[in-house]
């Protein structure tokens, strides 16, 4: 309430239910720390004052953000606890099809030291895989894989039929030739195609991981492009992200007196 207020008396009972949020039921008024009032959906009520986090600038919510991960009960007045909701932000989540597991958030970033390649496009995916073993623990997440060069890219494409990578060399020679028509040549005649070559493939992919796997396509395969005929190695940040499930440790009395 502000220090400025008049005598004008608002009468307020504030209720605390179970596992919810406060309910304020009666007339009540709300400012800031500079005592500028904010605006209440009196219309409804009792009005609760939510732990949903989105009520921003209004602390007392109205029920109008109900697409968040927290629901208020809409008869806050019969004294019912809300029902439990997961939000996707949380780092340990409750398995309700699977009361005897948790799902628990897992972040690794490891670099990858690829050996020098002749040019051309050089399948990775075994080797993102040996370096990343953690991959096989992850239920649902995400790998991000990053080039830290400028004249190599990355890229998914068939691993199947090796004359695809013959067809995309001959393609990116036809687009970006060696030639003296470069202003950028101090380093080759094939170090200024191979800039523009890289910046058409970029410098990154990303993974779907399910199920302990990457979920790659079939004939998909991940790709590193060399477009240095004299290449030096090439270093990979990987990063993979997700949720795995554990069991939990059953529950013992010992556990319960430390």
């Amino acid at each position: 309430m502000g220090h400025n207020e008049s005598n004008q008396q608002h009468p307020v009972t504030i209720r605390c239910r179970v596992d919810g949020p406060l309910v304020v039921e009666g007339s009540v008024r709300v400012t800031d720390h500079r005592g500028c009032e904010f605006s209440i959906n009196t219309e409804k009520k009792p009005v609760a004052l939510c732990r949903c986090g989105l009520s921003g600038s209004r602390p007392f919510c109205d029920g109008s953000h109900k697409a968040s991960g927290f629901m208020a009960s809409e008869e806050a007045t019969n004294g019912i606890a809300p029902s439990k909701q997961i939000s996707a932000s949380s780092s340990k989540k409750e398995n309700l099809d699977h009361p005897g597991h948790h799902s628990v958030n897992k972040i690794v970033q490891r670099s990858l030291e690829v050996a020098a390649m002749t040019s051309g496009f050089h399948p990775i995916t075994r080797l993102i895989e040996k370096a990343l073993p953690e991959i096989e623990s992850i239920e649902i997440g995400m790998l991000h894989v990053f080039l830290q060069h400028t004249s190599a890219g990355l890229l998914i494409t068939e691993n199947a039929d090796p004359d695809v990578l013959v067809d995309l060399s001959c393609a990116m020679n036809a687009l970006a030739p060696e030639g003296d028509h470069w202003i950028h040549s101090c380093e080759g005649p094939d170090d200024m195609p191979a800039h523009v070559k890289s910046v058409l493939e970029g410098p990154s992919v990303s993974v779907p991981v399910g199920n302990g796997k990457l979920l790659l396509g079939t004939w998909q395969g991940i790709f590193l492009a060399e477009h240095r005929r004299h290449a030096s190695s090439r270093r990979l940040i990987l990063s993979l992200s997700g949720s795995t499930r554990a069991s939990l440790a059953p529950f013992t009395r010992q556990e319960a007196s430390t």
